[in-house]
């Protein structure tokens, strides 16, 4: 669950699928944190944000710079039934977090840390799984990258 500042200049938009998508409307620092429960466990992380005043590049400098600061991830099979594998390619060594939510209610079902190379190969077992869409996420740094995984 995403833990979001109540400020007027900040544009949540919300799709049908529950993914967010966060606009700001001028520049400054803003804090938005997740909360992830498991179990009887919950644990919250938040990250502070600094949005600045655009650098003047064109969209072609923009979209070189995306593609090479980015997450690579592959979930399969896909659709998976008792185990998922997931390659995750990230640009640098540091360390990164893998996670499985359900698509339904954003609950997290598995978690796992990873750092010291820049690939991965990781395998989680999840038998108890029912049917449904789940979603899969990387996050290093600033960066995040999602997967959609369908269990049958």
């Amino acid at each position: 669950e995403w833990i979001l500042p109540d400020d007027p200049d900040i544009v949540i938009n919300r799709n049908e699928e529950g993914i967010l998508e966060v606009v700001f409307t001028r520049t400054g620092e803003f804090t938005i944190g997740m909360r992830a429960r498991s179990f009887n466990c919950e644990s919250e992380a938040f990250k502070t944000i600094s949005i600045t005043e655009s650098s003047g590049r064109s969209q072609d400098q923009s979209t070189e710079n995306t593609l090479r600061d980015q997450i690579n991830i592959n979930a399969f099979p896909n659709p998976a039934k008792g185990r998922i594998n997931i390659t995750v390619a990230l640009d640098d060594e540091s360390p990164a977090e893998v996670m499985l939510l359900s698509n339904l209610n954003r609950k997290m079902l598995r978690h796992q840390k990873i750092e010291g190379s820049k690939d991965y190969l990781v395998r989680w077992d999840v038998p108890e799984l029912t049917a449904g869409i789940y979603l899969i996420y990387v996050v290093q740094n600033d960066k995040i990258t999602t997967e959609r995984i369908i269990i049958k």
